[in-house]
């Protein structure tokens, strides 16, 4: 075969093929390691679903129900980032700060427009693989020593021989109760949005001839519950889905045709129908690019499955997690009787390494959608912030992989709590894992300028009508924290109560209790009298009918305590009187957690000017960095982008800023006596997982000075870590 344009051959360690969430985290854990990186991208924007050419916002755990469950890691990082840059949630926006992220890893080199074509072997290795470029006619020989499929589609994968799967296993292959009784090759189908907007003159619509009609639009609403109205905008119509029963890879042209006539035929039923007031809307952008959900699912050396999802196994080798709902939408998508989805709600949960790789092909990792999950599991971890923690553990698997001249399977074998470690350490929550690692800081004199002792009963914001349908959270180490409570009329208040390492909005317990109420105001004790009580509470009320039983609020939250809505997701702060308890002392700065599990772990000084942590070592130490993990509020989602209005199933609430509780200035010291020495500072810190780097040199005390918050006039951190290196000062 002739092929015209010029033929480049290019080498790098590790090559990343997929642009989307699970590549780009891939490619810069890789790049972060030491490791010489190539991303090549099929399309001429990063970002995939993500991305302003399809415009799904990004979701995971938290949008699931988990409390303090918001990922991090790289993922945090840019969307922390995209917060800072673009409050409004502009997906446009969303793409530079993806672009952005890579062009800011000096290890990465991006080739966009570029599409795998190809792959050569040697045995059980891949050695290369061709590509070609749109727009350059240029065609690659790309040869690398670590591979990592994130083309969601699995690619690479099934062209260098791993078995795959597409379609629904059979419930008798992995004991799933949620599973066909016979295997199925239905998948979950393909969507295309739109967004829309309001001009100040009335904006006519003449539809295509490719748009359904009218007619044909009617027949499918009311299924499902499948609705339109002119405010409904972007991912409100999720459901218009299509392709479950074809092949969402071989069909993608037709069933994106389809699509397309779909998408056409519900905005000419919305501007021409005469039920709507659409004389002012028009139609802001159409998707041209469909969203796939579902297409192989590769059979790795671990298969997540259903069990391991609502029981949480996997622990001792988990490298990332998840904690979407079981997500399932009928394989008919638009045509089909039945609900557009359900969504069975599941607690975080741990996700094995051995799901990122097959022994059978030595150097070739996978991460996104095509790692080996059954059908099932698939339902929670396809959702993007899950794919992003996937990447990041496959970029960091693979370079380990070349720093130890080992394969995956044998990094697990023998090394895999150091790589565990190196991902707990780059902010990525690894459920029921509890770090060895030791630190200096760990051994030093800690001293703080201050402690929140009393609580936030002072920061009054109204208080709120409790529903049965929502959960009260508390955390089993504040057993004299009281919480401020309204009562019409005296009562016993009956409730469930679950205790779990990170609470869920869902939750049912199991154990029951009582309080009892008298009529008005009272500041009331809810943990039972139950010693080591290790992990989180969650309380649901039975409130008898006509009951009024209110619950006192405050501005400021105390991570912890939190009054979460299952209607529409909303998160109240109760006030909170903490009666002498020392859940947020210095101790938590050096106890090994970055973030919450089974209790807050978390600093927090009064309110102050200038809140200051002062570590003394017993000995001068060769120090470099001090490493922070701050609060950005993990109970609130962090998405990517999202419309102006969304439909309130979404169970979604939009930050509108910054996180108050997010350090802004920061500033390190070495202290000599008396005298104190700048070593470094962040003037617009944006980010959760701090570095403040400095010259190499001895050091006996430290200190860190938070001049500013977002919001508010006190710090909270999680974590302070001393690194030591060998350089010698000069």
């Amino acid at each position: 075969m002739y092929k015209s344009g010029k033929i480049c051959s290019l080498q790098s360690r590790i090559l990343v093929i997929g642009g989307g969430p699970a590549g780009i985290c891939a490619a810069i854990a890789a790049a972060r390691e030491g490791a010489d990186t190539i991303l090549i991208n099929n399309r001429p924007v990063l970002g995939g679903n993500s991305s302003s050419e399809v415009r799904v916002w990004t979701r995971g755990a938290t949008g699931g129900g988990s409390l303090f469950a918001e990922e991090m890691g790289i993922w945090g990082e840019l969307k922390l980032r995209n917060l800072y840059a673009n409050p409004e949630g502009n997906p446009v926006f969303w793409d530079e700060t993806l672009l952005d992220g890579i062009y800011r890893e000096k290890g990465i080199r991006l080739l966009e427009n570029t599409q795998m074509v190809g792959v050569e072997m040697d045995e059980d290795r891949v050695t290369a693989i061709e590509a070609v470029q749109l727009g350059t006619e240029k065609h690659f020989r790309i040869q690398a020593e670590v591979y990592v499929d994130a083309t969601g589609d699995g690619s690479l994968g099934q062209l260098a021989g791993i078995p795959f799967i597409q379609g629904r296993e059979a419930a008798s292959e992995y004991g799933e109760k949620l599973a066909p009784e016979v295997r199925e090759k239905e998948t979950l189908g393909n969507t295309l949005f739109f967004f829309t907007g309001r001009s100040e003159e009335p904006v006519r619509y003449v539809a295509p001839e490719y748009a359904l009609s009218i007619e044909e639009v009617e027949t499918l609403l009311g299924k499902g519950g499948r609705l339109v109205n002119e405010e409904m905008n972007g991912c409100d119509y999720w459901w218009f889905e299509l392709g479950g029963r074809e092949d969402t890879i071989g069909d993608n042209q037709e069933i994106t045709r389809r699509l397309r006539s779909l998408s056409a035929g519900v905005w000419n039923y919305i501007k021409n129908s005469g039920k709507f007031q659409a004389d002012h809307l028009t139609l802001l952008w159409q998707g041209n690019w469909a969203g796939k959900r579902e297409s192989r699912r590769m059979q790795t050396d671990r298969i997540l499955t259903e069990k391991d999802v609502e029981e949480g196994l996997h622990r001792d080798e988990a490298a990332f997690y998840g904690g979407w709902y079981l997500d399932f939408h009928p394989a008919g998508g638009v045509y089909a009787e039945e609900d557009f989805c359900t969504q069975i709600p599941v607690k975080a949960y741990p996700v094995s390494m051995a799901c990122l790789y097959n022994s059978q092909v030595k150097n070739l990792l996978f991460a996104g959608r095509d790692i080996g999950v059954s059908h099932v599991a698939f339902a929670s971890t396809r959702i993007m912030n899950t794919c992003a923690l996937s990447g990041q553990a496959a970029g960091t698997l693979g370079a380990m992989m070349l720093k130890k001249s080992l394969s995956a399977a044998r990094i697990r074998e023998g090394h895999l709590r150091e790589l565990q470690e190196q991902l707990y350490r780059n902010d990525v929550l690894l459920p029921y894992f509890e770090s060895r690692e030791k630190n200096p800081a760990m051994e030093a004199e800690v001293l703080v300028s201050s402690e929140e002792r009393d609580g936030n009963e002072a920061a009054e914001a109204g208080d709120i009508l409790l529903r049965e349908d929502m959960t009260l959270v508390i955390p089993g180490s504040a057993p004299k924290a009281k919480l401020l409570f309204y009562a019409g009329e005296a009562c016993s208040l009956a409730y469930s109560l679950e205790e779990s390492p990170l609470p869920q909005r869902y939750g049912k317990g199991k154990e029951e209790g009582r309080i009892t109420l008298s009529k008005g105001w009272q500041w009331i004790s809810l943990i039972p009298e139950k010693e080591n009580r290790k992990g989180f509470l969650s309380f649901r009320f039975r409130i008898p009918e006509g009951a009024d039983i209110r619950l006192g609020l405050s501005e400021i939250q105390l991570c912890g305590f939190l009054l979460a809505d299952q209607e529409d997701g909303s998160l109240y702060y109760p006030r909170v009187r903490l009666s002498g308890s020392r859940i947020y002392g210095k101790e938590r700065l050096t106890d090994g957690f970055n973030r919450p599990w089974e209790a807050p772990h978390l600093w927090i000084s009064g309110e102050e000017a200038e809140p200051w942590i002062s570590l003394r070592l017993k000995e001068e130490k060769q120090l470099d960095r001090v490493e922070l993990y701050l609060n950005p509020d993990l109970s609130m989602e962090l998405c990517s982008s999202r419309a102006s209005e969304w439909a309130g199933h979404h169970k979604f609430v939009a930050r509108r800023g910054m996180p108050p509780e997010l350090c802004r200035q920061i500033s390190l010291y070495r202290v000599d006596g008396e005298a104190e020495t700048l070593l470094s500072r962040v003037s617009e810190n944006r980010q959760r997982h701090v570095v403040l780097s400095f010259a190499p040199q001895k050091l006996r005390t430290l200190k860190i000075k938070f001049t500013s918050a977002y919001g508010y006039r006190h710090a909270e951190v999680f974590e302070v870590k001393l690194y030591e290196c060998q350089e010698e000062t000069t």
